[in-house]
C-alpha cells in the first residue's frame, strides 16, 4: 500500500487558509502575550475567539491530516501552525497525544498548543491552561492567562490565581483584563460562565 507525502509547506497553506477561512481574530481585549515577542517590541496581543469562529467546522479527514502534521512535522511552525487550527475547531482539548505537545522541545509548537488551547472554547482545556499558567515557562504563562479569561473561568478563580502572586509586570496585566472581564461579564470572556 502506498502512502501518499504531503508537503509541510502545503500543511501550513492548509492550516493558514483554515484560519483565514474561520475569519480575522478579533483584536485582542484581554491581554498580551510575551512569548514570541521580538527583544525591544514588548508583548504582542494574543488572538481572541469569537462566537463566528466556532460555527466553523473540518471535517473528520482535515483534522486528521492536521493532527498528523502537529504530531509529525519537524518543523516546528508547521506544526504550530496545525495544533492552532486544530484548537480555533475545538479539537484539541480531548486529544492526549496533541496535549502532549505541551512537553515538545520546540517553544514555537508549546506556544501554538496554549494558543489552541485559549481558542478551543472547550471546558476541558481549563485544567492544562491553569497548569500552564501556574508552571515553569515563563514565556507560557501570559498566553495561559489570556486563554483562561477566553473560556470562561470564573472570577473567583482568576483572584486565586492573583493571590498566588509572583507574576511578572505581563503576566499581571493579562490577569487583571481577565479578572475585570469576569466581573464585567463581557461575552466571550471570564463571565459568561
Amino acid at each position: 500500500m502506498r502512502t501518499a507525502q504531503v508537503s509541510p509547506l502545503l500543511v501550513v497553506c492548509l492550516a493558514l487558509g483554515a484560519l483565514a477561512w474561520l475569519g480575522p481574530a478579533p483584536p485582542a481585549a484581554t491581554g498580551t502575550a510575551q512569548g514570541t515577542a521580538e527583544p525591544g517590541r514588548g508583548p504582542q496581543p494574543l488572538p481572541t475567539a469569537s462566537p463566528s469562529t466556532q460555527a466553523k467546522v473540518a471535517t473528520a479527514a482535515e483534522l486528521a491530516e492536521l493532527r498528523e502534521q502537529a504530531l509529525s512535522a519537524e518543523d516546528p511552525f508547521v506544526a504550530g501552525a496545525a495544533v492552532t487550527a486544530i484548537g480555533r475547531f475545538g479539537a484539541l482539548a480531548g486529544d492526549e497525544r496533541l496535549l502532549g505537545l505541551l512537553q515538545d522541545r520546540r517553544p514555537q509548537v508549546r506556544e501554538a498548543v496554549v494558543i489552541g488551547l485559549g481558542l478551543a472554547n472547550d471546558p476541558r482545556a481549563v485544567p492544562e491552561l491553569q497548569k500552564v499558567a501556574t508552571g515553569d515557562e515563563a514565556a507560557l504563562r501570559p498566553l495561559a492567562l489570556q486563554g483562561l479569561g477566553q473560556l470562561g473561568i470564573t472570577a473567583a478563580a482568576l483572584a486565586d490565581l492573583e493571590a498566588r502572586g509572583g507574576w511578572t509586570p505581563a503576566e499581571a496585566a493579562c490577569l487583571r483584563q481577565a479578572l475585570q472581564d469576569a466581573m464585567r461579564g463581557a461575552p466571550g470572556t471570564a463571565g459568561t460562565r
